[in-house]
């Protein structure tokens, strides 16, 4: 049966809808006003009810200014940050308030690997289809751009050529994800179907990086590829 509707996120609706509408030049300013007021209220986390003070709900959204602009401050700042969260741990009030720091300085250092490199997609005629994009959106530009000129395709055949082998874990593509945030929101159509594309490249908890399998495989068939370093 055909689903009568796309699941979809606030990063999504935000980098594929209202940035582009403020790109837009022939946009009036009062609209474009009200889209950052909008914008300036996803990117806002709001405290819950309890006592911990990393107790905080997820930011619904980011524009990827903010985002360049968080990166930009962690890499700069990064040995700061971590000499005060470390005097937390050190000198936090009572016991669990140091036991959450803890974890969070945990959970800092399992990310302060993270590859936020950037790569530029060109096809075989070496015409540019994207620049300075993530890894993630590297995977769902090369696909969608396959699908787009290759008819007839099914979930087999492009299951056969992006195997689940290159992201080690997940289905590369699927029309039925275990998980939605795992995959993109559907930007192809494969047999009357909408495919989902996998999101999660990068290191896992292995220490291997599986963008490399997905970069190699792309090459072989025919994308240009270039490692832009950020």
């Amino acid at each position: 049966m055909k689903k009568l509707f796309t699941k979809i996120n606030y990063q999504y609706i935000v980098e594929h809808l209202i940035e582009p509408l403020l790109n837009r030049q022939d946009g009036d300013e009062q609209s474009k006003i009200l889209l950052k007021n909008y914008l300036s209220s996803l990117s806002f986390s709001k405290f819950d009810n309890s006592n911990s003070p990393l107790n905080i709900e997820t930011i619904m959204a980011m524009t990827t200014e903010e985002k360049e602009l968080l990166v930009k401050f962690w890499n700069d700042n990064q040995d700061l940050l971590r000499l005060a969260l470390q005097a937390k741990i050190d000198f936090g009030s009572d016991g669990n308030e140091r036991e959450d720091y803890r974890s969070q300085a945990m959970n800092l250092d399992n990310q302060s690997t993270k590859d936020f490199a950037k790569y530029t997609l060109q096809d075989s005629s070496g015409t540019i289809l994207r620049d300075r994009i993530g890894k993630g959106p590297l995977v769902e530009a090369v696909i969608k751009h396959y699908c787009e000129n290759h008819d007839g395709l099914t979930l087999t055949r492009l299951q056969e050529i992006f195997p689940k082998a290159l992201q080690r874990r997940l289905d590369v593509v699927t029309f039925e994800p275990r998980s939605f945030r795992d995959y993109f929101a559907p930007v192809v159509n494969l047999e009357g179907r909408e495919l989902y594309i996998c999101r999660q490249w990068g290191k896992g908890s292995g220490g291997i990086d599986n963008t490399q399998y997905f970069i190699d495989k792309a090459r072989a068939l025919g994308y240009k590829i270039e490692r832009i370093e950020s």
